[in-house]
């Protein structure tokens, strides 16, 4: 499991610091964020695979920061923790896109438990993508495969290089290329 990173966080230090060190003797990098704000300055450098998030933090609220994290990573694992649990506040989370929602106080075992499964969550998702982005590669012409607007306007794909008369579409006109032109009559 080397490689899996954790990212915890909660004010609480007790909390946050048991459970990084729990899921460290577990394999897992973990690193504590005291609040939301510090949370958002560690997600682009430690880019973790699993965030657990209080809802009730200083400042930035735990559901603002999901929303936060969802802008940066809309795939990226986020377990809410919350000691205040009501049926609302849960649906509120996972309608947001959290992974799942907690209520305190959190076995040890099971903050391992969920990040095993987020973890492995995301990369069957991350695994479905590439299969479905290289489907797509496979079957789409070579013309099709630009990114560009320009590349993909009709009139710009016509005279594509890629675009042999061998792989156009029948009917497709496309304008003479320097080799098929015909030189002047004298």
């Amino acid at each position: 499991m080397s490689g899996s990173t954790v990212l915890i966080v909660d004010d609480e230090q007790t909390l946050a610091r048991s459970a990084k060190a729990f899921l460290a003797d577990h394999g897992y990098e973990a690193e504590v964020a005291a609040s939301g704000e510090k949370a958002l300055e560690l997600l682009e450098s430690l880019q973790p695979d699993v965030v657990f998030a209080d809802v009730r933090l200083p400042g930035m609220s735990g559901i603002d920061l999901l929303k936060r994290i969802r802008e940066f990573d809309p795939v990226l694992p986020v377990i809410m923790l919350t000691a205040y649990g009501s049926i609302e506040g849960a649906v509120e989370a996972v309608k947001l896109g959290a992974f799942d929602y907690v209520k305190k106080p959190v076995d040890l075992e099971e903050l391992k438990l969920l990040a095993d499964r987020a973890r492995e969550n995301r990369l069957l998702k991350q695994e479905l993508s590439y299969y479905a982005l290289r489907a797509w590669w496979e079957s789409h012409p070579p013309c099709m495969r630009c990114s560009s607007a320009r590349a993909r306007s009709p009139r710009w794909r016509t005279r594509r290089r890629c675009c042999s008369p061998a792989k156009r579409a029948p009917g497709r006109v496309s304008s003479p290329t320097p080799s098929t032109r015909q030189a002047p009559a004298p």
